[in-house]
C-alpha cells in the first residue's frame, strides 16, 4: 500500500505540474478561476455518476477499470496536446483535478477494506509518507525531464505509473483478501452507496442543521480551502509575470516548486506531525497552517517577486499535506462513524470544490471590477496578487476564529460521542462502575483531603498500578485487566473526582472499563482535555491501551536485569 500510494501521488503530481504549465502557456493565469468555477458546478454530477456506478461493481474492477479509463483519457490528451484548440488546455485542467479525486478516493477506500482499525493505527502513517514522497518524487521527475523529453511526452510517463497501480492493486487483492469480505459488505452503505444525491445532502443538512461541531467542521473546510485557492491562483499569476522561458520553463518551475513542498512536507510528517499531535492536540494543531500562510502571505504582500511566493506555497502545501491534514482527519474522530459516512463525501467533495469555486469568483471580480479602477494609480499585473493578498489577510482572520470556534466546541464533541456509545448518562449513572465509584468516593469524601494530598494519592495509586504489572511478568499487548488493576482504576478516577468535575472522571472511568480499543482511545482523549498535563502524562502512561502495557512490561523487564 506504501508503493500503491506513493505511485498515484507521483503520477499525479507530474500531471499536475504539466496541467498547471499547459494551462498558464496557453490561456494565462487569469482563465484559472473559470475552471475553477466550472469544475465546482460539475462535482454534483461527477459524484452522482460515480457513485452510481461504485454500487454495482466489485471494488478491484472498480479501481482497475478507472485506471485503465484514467490512462486511456491521457492517451487521448497526449494526441491532441499540440492543438491550438484553446478548449483542450480547459478540458485537461478539468481532467486532472477529477484524475485526483477518483485515484486518492479509491487509495483510501482500498486501505479501509485491506487494514483493521488496529492494524490502521499502526500503518496509515507509513502509508501516508509514501504519497508525500511520491508527490517528491513526481515533480522532480516533471521539472527535471520537461525539457529532456518534452512536457507532452510526461503524460505517457504518468500513464506507465498508473499501470503500474493496476499490478498492485491485483496483487494485493489476490493474496491480502483472499477469503474475506468486504467491509463494504459487513457495515451499512456509505456515502457513494446511496440512491441519489439528493438523499445524501438533504441528510447532511439536517445534520448540519442540529450540530455546531459538524458545522464548525463545514467552515474550517470551506475556510480553508478559500485562503489556499487564492494562493494557488498567486503561484499561478507570479509564474506567469516572471517566468519567461516557456512551456517547459514553467513546467521546471512548477516541478520544482512542488517538489520543495513535497520534500519540506515529507520532513514535517516525519519528525513533527506525531509529536505535536501529540503534545498539542488535533484542534491545536490546526492552527500551524494558517500561522504559516499569515508569514508567507505578509513576506509576499511586502516583498513582491518569485522567491516570496515560492516560500508561501511551500508554506502552505508542506502544513497542509502532513501537520494539517492528520490534525483535520483527527478532529473528525468524535463523529459517530456513521454520520461521518453521510457528512464526510459533503465536506469533503462538495464544500471543498465549492470553496474553490468562490476563490475562483472572487479572483474573476478583482480582475475584471476592481483592478480596472486602480490601475492607473498602481499599475502592473502584480498589483492584482496584492490585492488577492488582502482578501487572503480577511480568509485568514475567519479561518482563527472557526478554529476557535471549533476548539471550544471539541470537548463537547468527544463527550456526546462518548455518551452516544452506553445511550446517554442515564445508563452510566445507574451502572455498576458508577455505583463502585459513589462506594469509594463516601469513603474518602469524610476524610476531608486537600488537593496537595488527593494528588499524591493518585499519584500512590499509579505506583501501585505499576507494581502489579510488574508483579504479574505481564507481556506487551496482553488481554483485559485483571480485577486488580480495574479496581486500581477505579480508585485512581474516584480520587480525580475530587479535583475535576465528577460527571466527567465517572464517564471517562465507565468507558475505559467497558469499552472497546475504539472507546477507550476516546476516553483517554476526553482525559486529556479534562485533568491538567502534570496528572495526565503520568496517568496516560498506564492507561493508554496496549502501548502503555508494553511500556510498563518493559520497564519490568529492565528492572529484572
Amino acid at each position: 500500500m506504501f508503493v500503491y500510494f506513493y505511485l498515484t501521488i507521483a503520477a499525479y503530481y507530474i500531471l499536475k505540474t504539466v496541467r498547471n504549465a499547459y494551462f498558464v502557456d496557453r490561456l494565462g493565469a487569469d482563465s484559472i478561476p473559470w475552471v475553477k468555477i466550472a469544475i465546482a458546478l460539475l462535482t454534483g454530477v461527477f459524484v452522482y455518476g460515480y457513485s452510481r456506478i461504485a454500487r454495482k461493481v466489485v471494488l478491484r474492477n472498480l479501481i482497475n477499470g478507472s485506471l485503465f479509463f484514467l490512462v486511456a483519457v491521457l492517451m487521448l490528451f497526449w494526441w491532441v496536446f499540440d492543438y491550438q484548440a484553446r478548449c483542450i488546455p480547459f478540458l485537461f485542467f478539468m481532467w486532472i483535478t477529477l484524475f485526483n479525486s477518483i485515484t486518492v478516493t479509491q487509495f483510501w477506500t482500498f486501505t479501509s477494506d485491506l487494514f483493521d482499525a488496529w492494524e490502521a493505527k499502526r500503518v496509515f502513517g507509513l502509508v501516508g509518507t509514501g504519497g508525500l514522497l511520491g508527490g517528491m518524487s513526481g515533480s522532480y521527475i516533471a521539472s527535471n525531464f520537461a525539457a529532456i523529453i518534452s512536457t507532452r511526452n510526461l503524460l505517457l510517463v504518468a500513464s506507465g505509473i498508473v499501470l503500474l497501480c493496476v499490478l498492485i492493486v491485483t496483487y494485493l487483492w489476490q493474496v491480502e483478501l483472499t477469503g474475506k469480505r468486504s467491509k463494504s459488505q459487513q457495515q451499512e452503505p456509505h456515502a457513494n452507496g446511496e440512491d441519489s444525491l439528493k438523499r445524501i445532502t438533504e441528510s447532511t443538512f439536517e445534520l448540519i442543521g442540529k450540530s455546531r461541531y459538524l458545522f464548525y467542521l463545514m467552515l474550517l473546510v470551506g475556510v480553508t480551502k478559500f485562503a489556499t485557492e487564492l494562493t494557488e491562483w498567486q503561484l499561478n499569476k507570479m509564474a506567469e509575470i516572471h517566468v519567461t522561458t516557456g512551456l517547459d520553463g514553467l513546467t521546471e518551475f512548477f516541478g520544482a516548486v512542488f517538489g520543495g513542498v513535497n520534500t519540506v512536507a515529507l520532513i514535517v510528517q516525519i519528525f513533527g506531525t506525531s509529536f505535536f499531535l501529540r503534545k498539542c492536540g488535533g484542534a491545536n494543531t490546526l492552527l500551524f497552517l494558517p500561522g504559516g500562510l499569515l508569514i508567507g502571505s505578509l513576506l509576499l504582500f511586502f516583498f513582491p517577486a518569485i522567491w516570496s511566493i515560492t516560500v508561501l506555497k511551500i508554506l502552505d502545501g508542506s502544513l497542509r499535506y502532513s501537520i494539517y491534514q492528520s490534525a483535520k482527519e483527527y478532529v473528525y474522530l468524535p463523529v459517530n462513524r456513521y454520520v461521518r459516512y453521510k457528512i464526510k463525501p459533503f465536506i469533503d467533495m462538495f464544500i471543498y470544490q465549492f470553496a474553490k469555486g468562490l476563490g475562483g469568483l472572487f479572483v474573476l471580480v478583482i480582475n475584471g471590477y476592481i483592478f480596472v479602477r486602480i490601475e492607473n494609480v498602481f499599475p502592473g499585473e502584480q498589483t492584482k496578487v496584492l490585492i488577492v493578498s488582502v482578501v487572503v489577510f480577511a480568509a485568514l482572520i475567519a479561518w482563527f476564529v472557526t478554529i476557535h470556534l471549533l476548539r471550544r466546541e471539541y470537548p463537547n464533541a468527544v463527550r456526546n460521542f462518548l455518551q452516544m456509545q452506553s445511550g446517554g448518562e442515564d445508563t452510566i449513572e445507574n451502572g455498576a462502575i458508577a455505583s463502585r465509584l459513589r462506594e469509594l468516593r463516601s469513603a474518602v469524601e469524610s476524610s476531608s483531603l486537600p488537593k496537595p494530598a488527593i494528588r499524591e494519592a493518585i499519584e500512590h495509586e499509579i505506583k501501585e498500578y505499576r507494581d502489579v504489572i510488574r508483579a504479574r511478568h505481564l507481556k506487551p499487548g496482553e488481554g483485559p485487566l485483571t480485577e486488580a488493576l480495574k479496581e486500581k482504576v477505579l480508585s485512581i478516577f474516584n480520587l480525580l473526582s475530587f479535583i475535576y468535575k465528577r460527571n466527567d472522571m465517572v464517564n471517562i472511568c465507565h468507558y475505559y472499563l467497558t469499552g472497546d480499543e475504539y472507546v477507550r482511545a476516546h476516553a483517554m482523549e476526553m482525559l486529556e482535555l479534562t485533568v491538567d498535563i502534570g496528572l495526565r502524562r503520568k496517568i496516560i502512561s498506564i492507561l493508554d491501551g496496549k502501548h502503555a502495557i508494553a511500556h510498563i512490561a518493559r520497564e519490568a523487564a529492565e528492572a529484572l536485569g
